[in-house]
């Protein structure tokens, strides 16, 4: 893929849930779902549920 059709997403460090269903266009539930399915390797303080960014730039999203 070349770098003007990568895909671009904001340069947080972590990002929440919420901020991972509006970049992958899905519902909250599902990106729950996906938060507890162990698809997303997470930080998790007390009730709070962060996405580390290093994680989505290199996880499965960008083989799909």
């Amino acid at each position: 893929m070349s770098t003007s059709q990568e895909k671009k997403l904001p340069s947080n460090r972590t990002y929440t849930v919420d901020d991972i269903a509006a970049i992958l266009g899905i519902a909250k539930s599902t990106a729950y779902r996906l938060v507890n399915s162990g698809e997303f390797k997470t930080i998790r303080i007390g009730y709070a549920i962060r996405i580390p960014g290093s994680r989505l730039r290199t996880g499965w999203l960008w083989r799909i």
